[in-house]
């Protein structure tokens, strides 16, 4: 359900949808340049979907503000 919830949000919400696929491609870039793994990848833009899991779930009322 969680997932659903962050791809509708972001189809919905082109400012986020940039905004991630920005840092998709930064963590993504930096990753490669350190010769890295998916963990690290992962771990780069981990913050940012917090940040937009939370606006998303606030927004379908499952979380206060």
């Amino acid at each position: 359900m969680h997932h659903r919830i962050f791809r509708d949000w972001l189809r919905g919400n082109p400012a986020e949808r940039d905004c991630y696929a920005a840092v998709k491609r930064q963590a993504a870039s930096a990753a490669s340049a350190r010769g890295e793994h998916v963990m690290q990848y992962n771990a780069r833009k981990e913050h940012v979907i917090r940040e937009i899991y939370h606006r998303a779930f606030v927004a379908a009322g499952l979380l206060e503000e």
